[in-house]
């Protein structure tokens, strides 16, 4: 990232300085913020892929799968075609994969005890 021009901070570190958290307490952390998690995700989620089986459904009955699969596929190409590419980048001959994704994942307007990696 940092050849793209992206600002990179100190990465994560290899160690944590808790122990990992116990089973009752990754249950207790399911049943609080977890279940929020996934309420949040059916919500932004959950009626675009309800329209979208919808949408499958009536096309199937009908017969008109093939047309909705084409339709698909010439606003995908139309999409792609209108994206500019990317001017060529010198990319780095190296490698450095010592970082490790942990806290530094966390949103920074959430706490981090309540965050993680995956869930930001």
């Amino acid at each position: 990232m940092r050849w793209r021009g992206f600002v990179l901070g100190a990465p994560p570190a290899l160690t944590t300085d808790r122990p990992p958290p116990s089973r009752l307490a990754a249950w207790r952390w399911l049943a609080t913020a977890g279940t929020g998690w996934v309420v949040r995700r059916c919500r932004d989620l959950l009626p675009d892929l309800l329209r979208l089986a919808a949408d499958e459904v009536r096309h199937r009955a009908r017969g008109t799968g093939a047309r909705l699969d084409r339709r698909a596929e010439l606003a995908l190409s139309r999409a792609l075609a209108a994206l500019t590419p990317l001017p060529a980048v010198q990319r780095p001959t190296g490698t450095n994969r010592t970082g490790v994704p942990g806290t530094a994942c966390a949103a920074p307007a959430r706490s981090a005890a309540l965050t993680t990696a995956i869930t930001g």
